[in-house]
Formats: structure tokens, sequence, C-alpha cells
């Protein structure tokens, strides 16, 4: 959308990722992981069955990683922060600065739990339901969506409203 032309690979390579198996209860909920605010947790290539896997494998990054990874490669960041609220969202919008969110997958809410990082800082977890797409479009009933697994998409707003209140409003505003 800015004009840059980055790898999935430099944009992994400027957010870092921690390969670093979570640590999970007797009931294989997690405990302990990476700090996704830092960098990518978990296994960039997705969610994987298998033993080899252990009990989580692919999981994300948040809003503070992704920001300061635009920011790196040029990209500019007007906002990247949780609670910011749809009204924001559709004016950046309205502005043409589009949004990186996050929702639940397929747009419908499950409930979310947390984890303690390994630096200390409680972390909102929802996988494997969470998802990060690019808001992109607005009308008076829907908003326009690129979602890295389908193209784009018009979601009604109280889907999306929904969908992404399930991660605390969680946002990045760029240019």
């Amino acid at each position: 959308y800015e004009g840059i032309n980055a790898s999935q690979d430099t944009i992994l390579a400027t957010i870092g990722v921690d390969r670093t198996a979570p640590q999970v209860d007797a009931s294989g909920n997690v405990i302990h992981w990476g700090d996704p605010y830092a960098s990518f947790v978990g296994d960039p290539n997705g969610y994987r069955e298998g033993a080899q896997y252990g009990s989580r494998s692919g999981y994300g990054t948040y809003d503070t990683a992704i920001a300061r990874a635009a920011t790196a490669l040029g990209g500019k960041v007007l906002r990247a922060d949780e609670r910011i609220p749809p009204a924001d969202l559709y004016q950046a919008i309205n502005q043409h600065h589009p949004s990186v969110v996050w929702v639940a997958w397929q747009y419908s809410p499950h409930a979310t739990t947390t984890y303690q990082a390994w630096d200390g800082r409680v972390v909102m977890y929802g996988a494997p339901w969470e998802h990060a797409v690019t808001l992109v479009g607005v009308s008076p009933a829907s908003v326009l969506i690129s979602n890295p697994h389908g193209g784009q998409e018009w979601i009604a707003r109280g889907t999306f409203e929904a969908a992404y209140a399930m991660f605390d409003q969680m946002a990045v505003i760029l240019n």
C-alpha cells in the first residue's frame, strides 16, 4: 500500500522470531511462552500437528512488534495500541490509512485466556482462532478486509466489531 516491497523473510527478520516452545500445564494450557509484543512467537509457518512440534507450534505477533517492523522498513505508523475504538479505525480508513487489526478467526469470537511471557508480561492469548487482517475500506454497514486467507471480503460492522473486541481492540494504523 505504501510502495514498500519487503519479502516475508525480511519482515520476519525485522520482527524477530522466538521459536522457544511454550510451557504448558497438565491440561495442555499454555502458562509461559514468548512475548508477541516483542517478536513473533512460535513457528511462523503456522500451527502443525505432531509430536515433533509439541503441544503448540504456530502463534503470532502483536501491535508493537508490527509497528516497529513497519517503521524499520520505511513505513509510517500513525498509531499502534490496544483499545482503539472502531470509530477511530473508520476515520483512519476514510483518510486512506489502512489498519492491521487483530480479530477472531472467521470473525467468530471465542474465549481468550492469558499466560505469562518469559519476560514477565501478561499476554492475552486466543490461539488457534486468533488472526490478523488489514482493514482497507468502510461503508455505513460493512468494512472491507484484506484477509491473507482469502483476499478481500466485506464484513458486517457488527460482526467485525465483535471479533475485533476479542483482542482488546488491538490495531496498527498506517499512513
